[in-house]
């Protein structure tokens, strides 16, 4: 997974304490704990893709929405490796305006041609919609041209957060919390099988 541009932790807090107080049960807390972050981040995951598909800008957001695990698999990050996914997480304000080549891109994926474009050869294709038929100078001038008047536009007036991660994050608080619980409720079942007794929690 590329470095994420826009990204969340899931952690478990007081997951030091929790562990020394299962002794010798700390490796199979960690495998418990293990399946419960990874399941954690896959239902976050799916929230936040859902959240970006809702936005109607193609599927190239939501499927920038990633997942991995740190730390042995006890930490987990979702997030997006879009280039611009801070901004429409968090918006635009008045004055910062998008680099040219970011929204020429954008442009072209999303079938945006200028008439000088058209008049020059470039086409949008039916099958993808992007734009095609792009190498000429005259296509490139004339939709860099464009692009310059939009990432202009956009510094003087802003745009407004869309939100995805986030939201996904604060919606599926409560599951997380449960899917945690449940991991370690089973090995605190395992350590119990193992050892006949239950830890003793300060």
């Amino acid at each position: 997974m590329p470095t994420p541009m826009l990204r969340a932790d899931i952690t478990i807090a007081g997951l030091s304490d929790l562990r020394r107080n299962f002794g010798q049960g700390q490796k199979i807390l960690d495998t418990e704990l293990k399946t419960a972050i990874w399941e954690s981040a896959r239902v976050i995951r799916a929230d936040a893709k859902a959240n970006a598909a809702r936005f109607q800008v193609g599927p190239r957001l939501a499927n920038s929405v990633q997942m991995r695990t740190l730390e042995g698999g006890l930490t987990a990050i979702v997030g997006s490796v879009a280039a611009t996914a801070v901004s429409i997480e968090e918006g635009r304000k008045i004055g910062d305006t998008p680099k040219v080549g970011l929204i020429a891109a954008w442009m072209n994926r999303r079938g945006m041609v200028a008439q000088e474009a058209a008049a020059a050869g470039a086409v949008q294709s039916l099958k993808t919609h992007r734009v095609m038929k792009r190498g000429g100078k005259a296509v490139r001038r004339a939709q860099l041209h464009l692009a310059w008047k939009i990432a202009m536009a956009i510094g003087q007036r802003g745009t407004k957060p869309l939100p995805f991660i986030m939201p996904a994050i604060e919606h599926r608080r409560a599951e997380v919390g449960r899917i945690v619980n449940v991991g370690i409720g089973r090995a605190l079942k395992r350590l119990t099988a193992v050892v006949g007794t239950r830890p003793v929690f300060h």
